[in-house]
């Protein structure tokens, strides 16, 4: 059944579109013919529901992996790269709700020789000062190339210019303005936000869809409260690391080992507590952990180093 249906709506579909390059005058003589004027009929009607069928339409197609979604205000809504340990980026880039390049950042130099980049967050152009016109982020320095030795902590505007810097600190909980969600609202509407791969595990960047409805609050709620922060030491490793999940509920985290393109190598579990996982025959290079619960995930970033 299925397939005869498939097979009676492109054959609809392709009248509907010869109907289209149809003249008007032609449309007219169609139109005094009863036998005509049914198919008219039935063809307008498969017309209004083919194209009415779905309300859901893709905004863009982004080969960067795993964009996050990131509130500069209230009212202001962007995309982002992951930062989960950037270590040593320069720069990072901003993207606006239609896929397109809207700003990239860069970084000053990091405060130590050994110092790398551990984590980027809060976004923002309204949180750590009065000038909208400007972005300003909180990021978090490992100060060592263990990458969980002492650190330091920074707010930092676009320009470069340290509006905060608290050296051998770290943050209680590690905030963000990040929504993990793969469903959530903005100022152009509910959105839709998937992570692709192609048959062979490789990934195939991130697509957005806008939905023609509005996410409900409570469900926004329970996304944000399950936000879940997880360690990986040492960072970089020779293939041997503990895991230490932590949120800010009892949960059971599936977490992903993919390769640097994004391939899936192998999967395990872990609850809030700390684990130990051993991979030897992982080659010197990048990897990422995707840690999921039922509710939201992390993208962590993992160094091989022999």
């Amino acid at each position: 059944m299925p397939l005869i249906a498939t097979m009676l709506t492109q054959s609809c579909f392709l009248k509907v579109q010869t109907l289209r390059r149809l003249p008007a005058r032609r449309l007219c003589q169609l139109h005094y013919k009863p036998k005509n004027m049914r198919k008219l009929v039935i063809i307008f009607t498969i017309l209004i529901s083919v194209e009415g069928y779905s309300q859901i339409s893709l905004d863009f197609h982004s080969l960067v992996p795993f964009l996050r979604t990131v509130k500069l205000s209230n009212t202001v809504t962007k995309y982002s790269q992951d930062f989960n340990d950037a270590y040593s980026i320069a720069e990072f880039t901003l993207y606006n709700l239609n896929g397109t390049i809207y700003k990239t950042i860069y970084l000053p130099p990091n405060p130590y020789p050994s110092s790398i980049v551990y984590y980027i967050s809060n976004i923002s152009t309204s949180l750590f000062d009065h000038d909208s016109t400007t972005i300003e982020y909180l990021i978090t320095y490992a100060c060592d190339s263990s990458g969980y030795g002492f650190h330091q902590i920074q707010v930092i505007r676009e320009d470069g210019t340290v509006l905060l810097n608290e050296p051998k600190a770290d943050v209680y909980y590690w905030p963000s303005n990040f929504d993990n969600a793969s469903i959530y609202n903005t100022e152009e509407g509910a959105k839709l936000k998937l992570y692709c791969y192609f048959a062979n595990g490789v990934n195939n960047g991130t697509k957005v869809f806008s939905l023609p409805g509005d996410v409900p609050t409570s469900v926004n709620e329970n996304q944000s409260a399950s936000n879940i922060n997880a360690l990986i030491y040492p960072n970089p490793n020779d293939g041997s690391f503990f895991v230490k999940i932590s949120s800010n509920h009892p949960v059971i985290s599936t977490i992903d080992l993919l390769s640097s393109n994004g391939k899936l190598l192998d999967t395990f579990k872990s609850s809030n507590s700390t684990i130990q996982e051993n991979y030897p025959e992982l080659v010197n290079g990048m990897y990422f952990l995707h840690i999921k619960t039922e509710k939201t995930g992390s993208i962590k970033k993992m160094i091989i180093q022999k």
